[in-house]
């Protein structure tokens, strides 16, 4: 007889701002840079180690939206520039369905880019590029916490 195992699918991208969560982003996907530079010791022109310089954290998503106000009035997508500069930054976690636990949280984010579309009943944020401060693993089961 076979085991049953766990399929990771559908899981939930929540955008949280004071610790609330506040919307969904859809098909995210991370990229972490340290950015490393050769090391040489002294009197000696070989690379030693490889010393990270600055952690770089990108995240490119297809949709963003909020579930009851509009990306504009909590400041994820600037309005103006005075808004911009004065946005506090979210946070976005991935939660599992199926336990709830988290996969992956990504803290101190910011919306570098994206494009806008105003609907009938909603504001959604397309190709979204968000820049984040901070990746953290979760406690889900079966996720390698080395993992973007």
């Amino acid at each position: 007889m076979a085991i049953p195992t766990k399929v990771y699918s559908g899981n939930q991208i929540v955008v949280m701002i004071s610790n609330k969560p506040v919307g969904l982003l859809q098909n995210m996907t991370a990229s972490e840079d340290y950015a490393p530079e050769p090391a040489s010791g002294v009197g000696d022109p070989r690379v030693v180690e490889w010393v990270p310089t600055m952690n770089r954290i990108n995240l490119a998503c297809d949709s963003m939206s909020l579930k009851k106000d509009s990306l504009f009035s909590v400041g994820v997508f600037p309005g103006d520039i005075q808004t911009y500069m004065a946005s506090n930054p979210f946070t976005i976690q991935i939660i599992d369905k199926i336990t709830g636990q988290t996969i992956r949280q990504y803290d101190g984010c910011l919306f570098a880019s994206g494009t806008v579309s105003i609907r009938k009943h909603t504001i959604v944020a397309h190709n979204c590029t968000i820049l984040s401060t901070n990746a953290t693993a979760g406690t889900a089961p079966g996720f390698n916490a080395a993992t973007a």
